[in-house]
């Protein structure tokens, strides 16, 4: 699992530029990103979406493989369940500013 993790982070890093840049994009201390990506902290079901979104990898295998987690309805029962659900939502602009899009 956390080399799982590892591996995503290294991809969307890639694709921002650093590790850094991808914790501003996706609005996390980058404290926290660097104690995931050493594995002393777990990823959650937002960072994971995020994460997997600027990296440009299926989110639905990366949640299987990450969180073991299935199928959208798992997924937004989930969500629901936390009452995260704008989180989800909100996470689709840093995308947008990573892969180059505006406005």
């Amino acid at each position: 699992k956390y080399e799982i993790s590892k591996n995503l982070i290294d991809k969307a890093a890639l694709v921002c530029g650093s590790r850094y840049r991808l914790a501003n994009l996706i609005q996390m201390d980058e404290k926290n990103l660097s104690k995931i990506w050493h594995g002393r902290r777990p990823l959650n079901l937002v960072q994971t979406i995020r994460i997997a979104t600027v990296a440009g990898v299926p989110i639905a295998e990366t949640l299987a493989d990450v969180h073991r987690v299935h199928g959208v309805s798992e997924i937004v029962a989930w969500f629901d369940r936390v009452g995260e659900r704008g989180r989800l939502v909100a996470g689709n602009s840093a995308t947008h500013e990573a892969q180059g899009f505006t406005g």
